[in-house]
């Protein structure tokens, strides 16, 4: 959690949508990868914009998060050998005041036996 947990402080009104990438590279720093796709848009299904390891493609007008914005948060970890690995992400709206989370999946660990 402490690697979604640093990307999900960057979801804030006027920070720029690099420095949820940045946030990303703590995966790869602690010795674990993640799936490309770091965030991305949400409208009826995924949308721009969207965050990579890699790069940032969005229009000018999303490149800073603004109010209203809808955005999925899923770096999805896996380890270094990318034999085990980990789907979790959630959806925010940006705020006047951050990010609401909107929706309600439990942040523990989920075991399929």
């Amino acid at each position: 959690m402490p690697g979604y947990k640093t990307m999900e402080a960057q979801l804030k009104p006027g920070n720029d949508l690099d420095a949820v990438k940045h946030a990303g590279e703590f995966f790869r720093a602690h010795g674990a990868q993640s799936r490309p796709v770091l965030l991305h848009g949400i409208d009826l299904t995924s949308n721009s914009p969207h965050v990579n390891i890699e790069h940032v493609r969005a229009f000018p007008y999303e490149r800073v998060m603004q109010p209203g914005m809808e955005l999925m948060l899923e770096p999805c970890a896996i380890t270094s050998d990318g034999m085990l690995g980990l789907f979790f992400g959630h959806t925010y709206i940006i705020t006047d005041e951050g990010a609401r989370r909107v929706t309600n999946g439990p942040d523990e660990l989920m075991v399929a036996e």
